[in-house]
């Protein structure tokens, strides 16, 4: 800082000395060398850099200052008056409502409906037609699973009725078939299609259509006289008979296990090894005419009727009635022909011979035939 301090003291005087030998002219030649020398010195002295000295050790600082008293607070300034509130602008008129539409006319009202018919009273709850009904129903529900074929057998009979085919064996040829008390008759049946009304198809039946007296004693048939059902007609006489039946609709083309049982007070029905009603089916005669008439399977009396139009199966006549639970145990199985009580037996395996031990071998009428399973 001297040096710059120094220099910038002789340029000072040479330019007062330049200024009192020239004037405010420099261009005098006398001293025109000294003022370009000048001038080019003071070029020199600006374009010098400055390179500073070594910076001194800071000082210590010095004690801090009592701190002032704080001055006293000014007096708050008045507040202003309230400027005026601005005029409130008046509110849009509302606009108008549109008219509504004029509301449709309500068209007259119909007339009252008349009321129906008032309806039948219930029949009591424990009404046995009804009972019998519902119990049928699902019988009939419970078929909808039965197997397509009879389990347990080889073969079966066909019998076409268009054709008039039977099995029979008279009466001096037969043993022990003229049943005069229990009996239970059981079987496969199978309807080759759906019966038609007012029509008899006959399973077994020992029993003329005729009314001679010692022409009837006993025959299990379905019938489409009124409700479809299963019959046992049995005379005590030979000539008058009590019918007992149970509503039963089978399904064509579908096998079903159909058994009957009497003894002197009471009827019942089965099939596929369950009873059709829990009601017994009373009759009224206590035994059953010896008669004369041969037993036909198949077919009704001598004088050729009702025809049975399908396929049987393991069918078995005994002199006793059958348990309901021996009924449902052995429908599926093959007997060995010697069980107590079994007055005919025919598998129809090939043949219509009787497996019993009775011989009561049956005539084949009109070509029924044997086909396997």
């Amino acid at each position: 800082m001297k040096k710059v301090a120094v220099i910038g003291s002789v340029i000072a005087i040479l330019l007062v000395v330049n200024v009192a030998l020239a004037g405010d002219n420099p261009s005098g030649t006398p001293f025109q060398a000294i003022w370009n020398a000048i001038t080019n010195l003071q070029s020199q002295i600006t374009n010098i850099q400055l390179i500073p000295g070594p910076q001194g050790l800071p000082g210590e600082p010095g004690l801090q200052g009592i701190q002032g008293e704080p001055g006293a607070q000014g007096l708050q300034g008045e507040t202003g008056p309230q400027g005026r509130q601005g005029i409130q602008g008046e509110p849009g008129s509302q606009g108008e409502q549109g008219e509504m539409g004029a509301s449709g006319e309500t068209g007259p009202q119909g007339p009252q409906g008349l009321q129906g018919p008032k309806g039948d009273p219930g029949e009591p709850s424990w009404d046995e037609t009804r009972i019998a009904d519902l119990e049928a129903r699902v019988v009939y529900l419970e078929n909808l699973n039965q197997p397509p074929e009879p389990q347990g057998f080889s073969a079966y009979a066909n019998f076409k009725r268009g054709l008039s085919q039977y099995l029979s064996i008279t009466d001096a040829d037969q043993v022990g078939l003229n049943i005069t008390h229990d009996m239970t008759i059981e079987g496969w049946i199978y309807l080759e299609a759906d019966m038609p009304n007012n029509t008899d198809y006959e399973i077994v039946s020992k029993y003329d259509i005729d009314y001679n007296i010692d022409s009837r004693a006993y025959r299990f048939y379905l019938s489409t006289y009124g409700t479809q059902a299963l019959y046992l007609n049995t005379s005590q006489d030979g000539s008058n008979e009590v019918a007992n039946n149970a509503a039963w609709s089978p399904i064509a083309q579908i096998w079903y296990h159909v058994a009957v049982t009497r003894t002197l007070t009471t009827t019942k029905f089965y099939v596929n090894g369950m009873q059709l009603s829990t009601n017994n089916q009373f009759h009224t005669s206590t035994t059953i005419c010896d008669n004369s008439a041969s037993f036909i399977v198949g077919q009704l009396g001598v004088t050729p009727d009702d025809y049975w139009n399908g396929k049987m199966d393991d069918l078995r006549i005994w002199n006793v009635a059958r348990t309901p639970a021996e009924i449902l145990a052995n429908k599926d199985i093959e007997l060995t022909g010697a069980e107590a009580g079994l007055m005919g037996y025919w598998k129809f395996n090939g043949n219509a011979l009787d497996s019993s031990l009775n011989g009561n071998d049956l005539t084949n009428n009109n070509g029924v035939t044997f086909i396997a399973y």
